[in-house]
């Protein structure tokens, strides 16, 4: 390219100078044109600005300029690409050597008083090419079209809509001639695209150099510790919808990286997608010595070979270069590029620390106050292998501190109330943001209801003559007097040792349980009166209990052995203690595993001799009425017996050693075995005492249950009854006699 114009040449020196930063070394250099013109024979289009006044006498155009395609050719400078800020000119061969970078004072031309934005407009474009010939050519048409003032602006908001033309363009312009060129329309317009990106922002906003940043705490099921994470997301108004796709990013003194790859570096990690980013870290990063982030935009078309190349050349600023011949002839060139860089300093300052709370509840939903501490264990993880902390309840609540991390927290029960059954399994408790150690007091409880342990009384009647059980529903749920001064009941006591349990009524018949004192504190009482045969207490502690009948219902007298021995597992969530009244001789009663009288089943009264049990034959009276008789034979059919509601009462047995056994248990529970009977008792006397007896079965197993049964043999015969054991021995003696008349014969 060749100006003829001294004055020109010194004008666009002094311009220039304000505005590009320039090497202060001299060198040497080889500047070259390539014809490889994508037009073919040369076309002719108009454009604004610098209308010397050659052209307009020769072409006689006030208002722009005629120009010819021969002169867009790409240049180089040692193999580096430059661009022409002459519009239109020629190329001047002769120029081969000596790089003048200081700007010479001359006249000064106002067609070339860029502004800022011109300046700005132009870096922008530079960054933006493909170095390919469609890219070139297309790359030097925007330098022209902003040199000479057609291109006023780069609109960001008009070229994502699709407006890509020159907003102050003549007729049959540069962009008329490009438009009609398939491939060189497409350069054209990435480059218009590219340099619009400059101008797109990210939420939060990244006008600013740097922005501090403190990252919000979250975290997954399988975290150990606290996740802090925040995503920023291309600003939704923006039309330009992939923007993080044309960034590099590198973490601290990393190496830069495209950012949708991904990149970790100094415990932080940054993932982005084309339209969000997001930066976590595991690790507190102290607001004082934040983690830099660099985002820098570059035009990426080519991948990461794109990006090593934009680089190097980001490392020059857009600076204009004058090359000259040995007799001074001039070619004004410019090269240069121009990135858009911000960075984020992240820190997460101290860890939140989160909490949870819980309170215990018994049965009916109630917070349980009185009745003793809860501990719990809080895991981090359903497998409950990671134990963060435990809690011990304070009138029924407690809380754990101290949670590194939000998300799913599991709670299993170590120890319940008094009188409650320890809950199985654990309670999911979810900790969320809002759930920190500040803000505790507004923490919701998480309730954990426990089953009370009830211990229930059921009185009840034998008729003397049918036998038939009846509930005791007679009697008044309110205290009165009998006729012989003596208040109405049953009212029974329970001791555990030299203490009476001390209980405070509820309703008729309903107590809970206090304290155990050898004498009950005020607001307490040891009395407790059944409402129609039967009471209930509440949280009852575990333990070994006598509960003794003390006064009846009126019209009665209590029973000689007016009390029983009971014993409360952690597992009874409901003991049944079963007492009759109105009977004479033995009471046998059927239970299950919390006391309640279970009906089915068949059983045998056994007497001990010689140190054996044999059956006892009984005649059956009726409903549960059984009665010894002396002159009975032991049959089959008077040696079985079965209960009335559970129940089975023996009249006039002699003195003796006494057990039940059981024949066939009740249908859904395990058999007892003979050897296993609780039932035993002692007639030492013929006055046949009140004694009451228990057999306890349990739930039947399932299938797969290892226990073993017990062969019983029972051989009747006539009025003896022989134990199997008898007949085994006896079998043995006689194959031993066999075997020696055997060896006799053979000598």
């Amino acid at each position: 390219m060749k100006h003829n114009k001294k004055s020109v040449l010194i004008t666009l020196i002094i311009l220039f100078a304000g505005f590009f930063f320039l090497p202060n070394k001299v060198f040497a250099a080889t500047v070259k044109a390539e014809k490889n013109n994508p037009f073919g024979s040369n076309k002719t289009y108009y454009t604004r600005g610098w209308n010397t006044s050659l052209i307009q006498k020769k072409y006689k155009y006030p208002a722009h300029n005629y120009r010819e395609t021969s002169n867009l050719e790409k240049f180089t400078v040692n193999g580096s690409p430059l661009f022409c800020i002459e519009p239109g000119a020629s190329f001047s061969s002769k120029i081969s050597y000596n790089v003048k970078p200081t700007l010479q004072k001359g006249i000064y031309n106002p067609k070339w008083a860029w502004s800022a934005t011109k300046q700005k407009m132009l870096q922008k474009i530079m960054s933006c090419y493909v170095n390919k010939e469609d890219g070139i050519v297309s790359e030097q048409a925007l330098v022209w079209e902003i040199v000479t003032g057609e291109r006023t602006s780069i609109n960001a908001s008009n070229i994502f809509k699709g407006n890509y033309a020159p907003n102050n363009k003549v007729s049959k312009s540069l962009y008329d001639l490009i438009k009609s060129d398939k491939g060189m329309y497409k350069e054209y317009k990435n480059i218009l695209i590219c340099a619009a990106r400059f101008d797109s922002t990210a939420t939060p906003s990244w006008a600013s150099t740097t922005k501090a940043l403190s990252l919000s705490s979250v975290a997954s099921e399988s975290q150990s510790k606290a996740e802090f994470k925040k995503t920023y997301k291309v600003d939704s108004g923006n039309a330009q919808k992939d923007l993080f796709k044309y960034y590099s990013c590198k973490i601290g003194n990393s190496g830069a990286k495209k950012c949708t790859d991904g990149l970790t570096a100094s415990g932080v990690t940054l993932k982005c997608s084309n339209n969000s980013c997001t930066i976590s870290t595991q690790k507190e990063i102290a607001k004082s010595s934040p983690v830099k982030i660099t985002f820098e935009y570059y035009y990426l078309p080519n991948g990461n070979d794109e990006l090593k190349y934009r680089t190097e050349l980001g490392s020059k600023t857009s600076w204009a270069q004058f090359y000259e011949t040995n007799n001074h002839d001039r070619q004004s060139l410019m090269v240069g590029a121009m990135k858009k860089t911000f960075t984020l300093n992240v820190y997460t300052g101290s860890a939140p620390k989160y909490a949870l709370k819980v309170q215990k509840v018994d049965e009916n939903g109630k917070t349980v106050i009185t009745a003793g501490t809860a501990k719990f264990a809080v895991y981090g993880d359903s497998k409950l292998k990671n134990k963060v902390c435990e809690i011990t309840t304070s009138k029924g609540q407690g809380e754990c501190k101290g949670l590194k991390r939000t998300g799913k927290y599991y709670v299993v029960e170590l120890q319940a109330p008094t009188g409650h059954i320890k809950k199985s399994g654990y309670t999911t408790v979810n900790v969320t943001s809002a759930d920190t150690e500040a803000n505790i007091a507004k923490i919701k409880y998480t309730s954990i209801k426990n089953t009370d342990r009830h211990l229930i009384m059921d009185k009840r009647t034998l008729d003397p003559e049918t036998g038939k059980v009846m509930s005791l529903t007679g009697d008044s749920c309110t205290v009165k007097t009998c006729d012989n001064g003596i208040d109405n009941g049953p009212v029974f006591e329970i001791k555990s040792g030299n203490k009476y349990v001390c209980v405070t009524e509820i309703s008729n018949g309903k107590y809970k349980y206090k304290s155990m004192n050898e004498n009950c504190p005020s607001g307490t009482t040891k009395e407790i009166k059944t409402c129609n045969g039967k009471f209930d207490i509440i949280e009852i502690p575990t333990g070994t209990f006598v509960v003794t009948e003390t006064k009846t219902v009126c019209g009665s007298t209590l029973p000689k052995n007016p009390s029983q021995t009971i014993t409360i597992k952690e597992t009874d969530t409901k003991k049944t203690v079963t007492m009759e009244n109105g009977v004479s001789g033995v009471v046998f009663n059927k239970l299950n595993e919390n006391g309640s009288l279970i009906n089915g089943g068949k059983f045998a009264l056994q007497v001990k001799q010689n140190g054996i049990y044999i059956d006892v034959p009984l005649k059956h009276q009726a409903g549960s009425i059984y009665v010894y008789d002396s002159s009975l034979t032991a049959t089959s059919d008077n040696v079985i017996l079965e209960t009335t509601d559970g129940i089975i009462n023996v009249k006039g047995l002699p003195v003796g050693d006494y057990r039940f056994v059981e024949k066939e248990a009740p249908t859904g529970y395990d058999a007892i075995k003979d050897k296993d009977s609780t039932a035993t008792f002692t007639i030492s006397d013929a006055s046949n005492s009140d004694i009451q007896v228990n057999l306890t079965n349990k739930k039947a197993k399932l299938e797969g249950s290892s226990d073993s049964a017990e062969l019983i043999v029972t051989i009747i015969t006539g009025r003896k009854v022989i134990n199997y054991v008898l007949v085994i021995g006896g079998l043995a003696v006689l194959l031993v006699a066999l075997i020696i008349l055997r060896n006799k014969s053979k000598k």
